[in-house]
């Protein structure tokens, strides 16, 4: 598959992404029995409806019957829009505080 005309730097890097972290991510499936054993908390960006990463999580949180809690922003919110992010993680974390 041809990638589309991009700057170099840009192409280089999807080079990279498609050709040795695209495959092994795409299939790989997680032990969903020894993720059931474990407290688990599935998020996504809202913006990444249609994003390959939040489809994943979106049907991991349908195997485990858990819901998936939407973060501020795509799938880099977390750098993308750290004080909203941390705003909305917050909350998630504070049932781990002892």
């Amino acid at each position: 598959m041809a990638l589309p005309a991009l700057p170099a730097e840009e192409l280089d890097k999807n080079r990279y992404f498609l050709g040795r972290m695209a495959g092994p991510t795409v299939f790989y499936a997680p032990d969903v029995e020894a993720v059931r054993r474990v407290p688990v908390t599935l998020c996504a960006g809202s913006l990444s409806h249609h994003q390959m990463a939040r489809r994943a999580t979106r049907a991991l949180a349908g195997l485990l019957e858990l819901p998936l809690i939407d973060m501020p922003g795509n799938h880099l919110g977390a750098s993308a829009e750290p004080a909203e992010f941390a705003r909305a993680l917050e909350p998630l974390l504070a049932p781990l505080e002892p």
